[in-house]
């Protein structure tokens, strides 16, 4: 049966079945059940000898160092400390609001939607016929500003930072009884709050001794999370496990590690570390990127899985060679894909999620990972990378030293990953990529976009044509489709179809009607060269197969983009180009001028095909979750009979005239024999 009909009907059957078991309440275990299970008189003993992670706290000169040579970064940090000090959070697009004297941990504090404390099987995470996202009462549970309360309190000795993190403990344990709120609903964000509850206790215990009590309370807690994540692991089964079920595992082996002297425990490790050996091979392509046909995703399990190599490092157990190779190459893969401002490219599907947020770096900038695997692997650190202040709080002072021999100038080259789908064109000024990837997970293209035969512009490190976003997921399914959808990407639609089907109510999914194939690829120094094919509009009366070829010329650095639609019909073409927000002047009849606002880089481009209908229109763009603002689309119309042919050429802008500028376009071509 096709992926997305199972999934929709087997999504039904599922919520009935949970709906059935839920008739048989949940036993309401006591604190004296817990500590029965664990058989430990003092569990909160417990907490101080798990590994410390952040190493680099223990020294005085690093935390120096992070106050003093990272100003701007220091100052961040404390604000955002001292704003969750009176409650105040701006998550994924909310703006700083300030949740009051108590907060409410079931609140949507966006569209003010709150959900009921009751068993955790009957909750509706999702209602499409109203506004509210499950994510922002998940995101702020994750406590991602714990470990800055904690990194706060050891730069100021302000203990108010420690009080806060203590409240917010039994707060949240007052709020969410046992499997019975919305925040036990997912056992991933079980296990990223678990994870930084622990990072941060550990953190502050460098300096802080807490109460044998509140130990007692947190220990508790900890272990009621590893019983929820392992009951609930979220395993398909069905061959698209996701990155849910790693952060499951990376929970598990988290709390495993702390309870390992209980059978429970050392189960859970173990499980956990067998597992993550047997997910990388399988959800990490052999080019070192991540399945599910999303950068800012890769970013998010590269993450997840140097955590848990880094706990390895700090415990007695170990992950196998294989597992460090794969992990090295996500890493190299972070660094390959982050833009000139160190945000990795929104190519697919983005939430602004990560494991830890220690500096509150924007959505997407993931630099310190690439800091802190540079340390751990001895990779040279990219010289326009920045400095990653986060490196001190991983490594004591001796191996903390990024140091500047290690810097390896940055030179884009081209590439080509066939497992991924993603191919490189790199000249002087130019960095183009080109997405051929077909529905990423196996299928299911739970984070993929209609994005197959797009492709992004970059003038010396500017963005110039780019990948819109993503804006939401659960609060507006119009939205969520809009951003996914083919139109919102830098290819051509036909009829006004989708690439790939969507499906009404699924909004992590996408029908596998395109197969894409790179059917050619030339790099060499006079060129770079991808010939590439969809099908995905072959399900019509009339087949239609799109081939689109890249050519970028080095010598003139023009970059040829040629369409040929290939049927017999009459059909309604649209060719897309998206721009942030930039200036656009039509200089010639043909030729418009492409510059991103408040950037000196500017491209030209050329239409050379004179049926097309351009015009110019406004679109939205997504820079991070939940957040849009107006940018702008150049399209191309037409209605005609197939085949047909388009052809579009871009170039650095330069000096030179109109015509001067089509002699050059002209030699591409040459070069090109097109």
């Amino acid at each position: 049966m096709e992926t997305a009909i199972f999934k929709k009907y087997g999504f039904r059957i599922m919520r009935k079945l949970d709906t059935f078991k839920a008739l048989v309440p949940l036993p309401q275990p006591q604190e004296a059940d817990f500590l029965n299970e664990m058989q430990i008189v003092d569990p909160g003993a417990l907490l101080d000898t798990f590994p410390q992670i952040f190493d680099g706290c223990r020294s005085e000169s690093n935390l120096r160092t992070l106050r003093h040579d990272h100003p701007e970064m220091w100052q961040r940090l404390e604000q955002q400390a001292r704003g969750s000090l009176q409650h105040q959070f701006d998550l994924l697009g909310s703006g700083l609001l300030n949740l009051g004297e108590n907060i409410d941990w079931s609140l949507d504090f966006k569209s003010g939607k709150r959900w009921d404390l009751r068993d955790y099987r009957l909750q509706k995470l999702v209602d499409l016929r109203d506004d509210s996202d499950v994510k922002v009462p998940w995101e702020l549970s994750r406590c991602n500003h714990f470990p800055q309360l904690a990194l706060s309190f050891l730069l100021t000795n302000d203990h108010s930072f420690a009080i806060e993190f203590e409240n917010q403990i039994n707060s949240w344990r007052d709020g969410n009884p046992f499997e019975r709120s919305i925040n036990w609903t997912c056992a991933m964000e079980t296990a990223f709050r678990c994870i930084n509850w622990l990072l941060a206790y550990r953190m502050f215990g460098e300096q802080r001794r807490f109460a044998e009590e509140f130990k007692r309370t947190l220990a508790i807690e900890l272990y009621k999370g590893g019983r929820f994540i392992r009951s609930n692991l979220e395993q398909s089964g069905l061959g698209f496990n996701s990155n849910h079920y790693l952060a499951d595992l990376v929970g598990l082996l988290y709390l495993g590690e702390l309870f390992k002297t209980t059978s429970y425990g050392q189960e859970w490790r173990d499980f956990a570390l067998a597992e993550l050996e047997k997910e990388i091979q399988h959800q990490i392509n052999a080019d070192g990127l991540d399945y599910e046909s999303s950068l800012p995703y890769h970013g998010l399990v590269t993450e997840m899985l140097l955590y848990a190599y880094l706990l390895s490092r700090r415990s007695e157990f170990c992950f196998t060679e294989m597992f460090e190779t794969s992990l090295q190459r996500m890493l190299a893969n972070l660094t390959l894909f982050t833009q000139s401002d160190g945000t990795i490219m929104p190519f697919g599907d983005g939430d602004d999620g990560r494991l830890v947020k220690i500096y509150g770096r924007e959505p997407r900038d993931f630099r310190d990972l690439i800091g802190i695997g540079g340390v751990l692997f001895g990779t040279p650190r990219p010289s326009d990378i920045g400095t990653i202040p986060e490196r001190l709080l991983v490594f004591e002072a001796q191996h903390a030293e990024y140091q500047e021999n290690k810097v390896a100038e940055s030179q884009p080259t081209s590439f080509y990953y066939a497992d991924s789908g993603i191919c490189r064109l790199c000249s002087q000024d130019l960095t183009v990529h080109f997405f051929v990837n077909s529905v990423g997970t196996a299928g299911l293209g739970n984070h993929k976009h209609n994005d197959i035969l797009s492709f992004t512009l970059e003038c010396r490190g500017k963005p110039i044509l780019i990948d819109p976003g993503t804006y939401v997921y659960s609060t507006d399914e119009q939205g969520r489709n809009r951003f996914r959808s083919t139109l919102s990407h830098n290819t051509v639609t036909v009829d006004t179809y989708e690439q790939n089907r969507m499906v009404g109510g699924l909004l992590f999914m996408l029908r596998r009607d395109s197969r894409p194939e790179v059917v050619q690829w030339e790099s060499n120094e006079l060129h770079d060269l991808v010939v590439a094919e969809n099908d995905g509009y072959c399900r019509f009366d009339d087949p239609v197969i799109h081939r689109r070829s890249l050519f970028l010329h080095k010598a003139s650095q023009v970059l040829l983009v040629r369409d040929e639609l290939i049927a017999q019909g009459r059909h309604r073409l649209d060719f897309n180009f998206h721009c942030d927000r930039a200036r656009i002047t039509l200089l010639h009849h043909d030729l418009i001028r492409l510059q991103p606002d408040g950037g000196e880089a500017a491209v030209l481009m050329s239409c050379c095909e004179s049926r097309l209908e351009l015009g110019i229109s406004t679109n939205l763009v997504s820079p991070s979750y939940g957040v849009t603002h107006a940018g702008i689309v150049i399209t191309g119309s037409v209605k005609t009979m197939l085949p047909f042919t388009a052809l579009f050429a871009f170039m650095p802008m330069t000096q030179l005239d109109a015509a001067d500028v089509g002699e050059q376009i002209a030699a591409a071509r040459r070069a090109a024999q097109w």
